[in-house]
């Protein structure tokens, strides 16, 4: 993985408020990155541009799963079980908030 790659997940991670210093429950967590989340939905899904946000939404995911992960020996999330927490925050869909076309049917 290249630099800047790996520079855009760091960002991505503060962004999302994965890398905190003390410890934190995985609700707090879930519940903290689905507020980022949906501001930054709220701020990019406009017209045409649906599979950023979508590539946006699924690269947040993968990362909460390697930070729920990363938990030491305690219990950790298989990709189900993920899905199953996320379904339980209510996690946001990817919906085009701002139509810059109108005139598009």
């Amino acid at each position: 993985m290249d630099k800047d790659r790996r520079q855009g997940r760091t960002g991505l991670l503060i962004a999302v408020g994965l890398q905190v210093g003390q410890p934190v429950r995985p609700r707090d967590i879930l519940r903290r990155a689905k507020v980022k989340l949906q501001r930054a939905l709220n701020d990019y899904a406009i017209t045409d541009n649906t599979q950023m946000c979508r590539n946006y939404r699924h690269e947040v995911e993968s990362l909460l799963f390697k930070w729920l992960n990363r938990r030491g020996q305690r219990r950790s999330y298989a990709w189900p079980a993920l899905k199953d927490a996320l379904r339980w925050v209510r996690w946001p869909r990817v919906v085009i908030k701002h139509d810059l076309n109108p005139c598009r049917s």
